[in-house]
């Protein structure tokens, strides 16, 4: 664990392992358009896109970026969550945590997860909010968030649950 190095996401090498972790984890099609849609969202809010290196090796990434309103999981499940940006906004909204399969239930999560926390605070955000996973949902409650709302289901991911975070 101490040879866990988070690091902040700033070209388009990084766009691609932030691309093939969400291919990996999420069974999402990725190609060199999904590649490019991913830089341009890393070049609105570099700070948000993050990498965990393990030895040199990305095994855990998270994207996270302000929104100025909590969309209802149906405008997302039609739309895209990245319309929501809105770098002035209240709201500063955690999309993924995600770690590859070998290498969870190591506490590598949740090192993304208080790293985008202090990222909240730092760029002084009134709320973090965030989409839970029903089977993730005690990591995120662990780390002092509060769900809200009704489950749902978003897109091909399973039930989620919406979460947040007064700063």
């Amino acid at each position: 664990m101490k040879n866990f190095i988070i690091k902040t996401a700033s070209n388009f090498n990084d766009a691609i392992i932030i691309s093939q972790h969400i291919s990996d984890i999420w069974k999402d099609k990725v190609d060199h358009d999904y590649y490019m849609k991913m830089y341009n969202h890393i070049t609105k809010f570099r700070e948000g896109y993050l990498i965990g290196y393990l030895t040199h090796k990305p095994v855990a990434s998270s994207l996270a970026f302000p929104i100025g309103r909590i969309p209802s999981l149906e405008e997302i499940n039609q739309g895209n969550i990245f319309d929501f940006f809105d770098k002035q906004a209240k709201y500063y909204y955690i999309h993924i945590i995600q770690v590859i399969d070998t290498m969870r239930n190591k506490g590598f999560g949740i090192k993304l997860l208080r790293y985008q926390i202090n990222t909240a605070q730092k760029n002084k955000y009134k709320e973090i909010v965030g989409m839970a996973i029903d089977r993730e949902l005690a990591l995120w409650k662990k780390c002092g968030f509060r769900d809200f709302g009704e489950f749902g289901i978003y897109k091909h991911y399973g039930r989620m649950k919406w979460v947040k975070m007064p700063i």
